[in-house]
């Protein structure tokens, strides 16, 4: 079975338009003047950003303020009005007729998210509500290992399955350095990481078990993957201690 990961604004629905439409709304209904490259300018910062660039612009209101009246117009108008992409309705029927796994990793709440892609009739279309981080794992695709030497394959396994033990994580493949992550849970988890090296991947999934993100994985096959680096016993080792100090430090965490 195939899988399909999408993001939704600016991949399955047309959002841009409406997005700079509700912001210079905001702006006007305040009386704020603005130039010609206000949108270039927000578009990357988010409402929280957004609001604040307001403020500094001269807006009165405060930053919750405005957030509140961002998200207020921004569920209207992805209940209401947002539309679908050209061509994804369809291109979305015939891969799932195809029997082919499609899922959505997006940044977008729930609140925008769901009553959109129900108007549009695609909510039923995609397999598992969305999640905040998608993990690759070699183990649930039937060719994950496909190109790997024997020995290599086992001691892959081997690693992985000593490391999820030791840090406590049910996960098939931790390590295959495939993985997405939500804009939002990216700002979020990477943030907060310290390790440098090969535990960095246990570092971001302990972190998004602490925060309560939600996480699932997909079958993936390495195609054109290098001979590996890792020195099983050395890095090992190194790993188990790296896991050790940050389980502790990152249960001593206060968010």
């Amino acid at each position: 079975m195939k899988n399909y990961l999408f993001d939704f604004d600016g991949t399955l629905v047309d959002s841009m338009p409406t997005y700079g439409a509700l912001m210079l709304r905001i702006l006007d209904e305040n009386g704020i003047s603005y130039g010609d490259d206000i949108i270039k300018i927000i578009t990357p910062l988010g409402f929280i950003g957004t609001a604040e660039y307001f403020i500094g612009m001269g807006m009165k209101k405060s930053r919750d303020e405005l957030v509140a009246t961002m998200n207020e117009y921004a569920i209207y108008e992805y209940t209401n009005n947002i539309p679908a992409k050209p061509n994804v309705i369809s291109t979305l029927k015939k891969l799932k007729e195809s029997g082919a796994s499609l899922n959505v990793l997006t940044a977008s709440p729930h609140a925008t998210l769901d009553p959109c892609l129900k108007r549009i009739g695609i909510y039923d279309i995609f397999d598992k509500a969305p999640t905040d981080i998608v993990i690759g794992s070699r183990n649930l695709h039937k060719d994950g290992y496909e190109g790997y030497t024997l020995l290599r394959k086992l001691a892959s396994k081997t690693y992985i399955k000593v490391l999820c033990v030791a840090g406590g994580l049910k996960l098939s493949d931790s390590q295959t350095g495939c993985k997405a992550f939500s804009a939002k849970a990216a700002k979020d988890i990477f943030s907060r990481c310290e390790v440098n090296g090969f535990a960095f991947d246990f570092e971001a999934i302990l972190w998004a078990q602490k925060l309560g993100y939600k996480f699932k994985e997909m079958p993936v096959k390495i195609i054109n993957h290098r001979e590996s680096k890792v020195n099983l016993l050395k890095d090992a080792v190194k790993m188990l201690k790296d896991l050790r100090k940050m389980k502790k430090r990152i249960k001593k965490a206060q968010i």
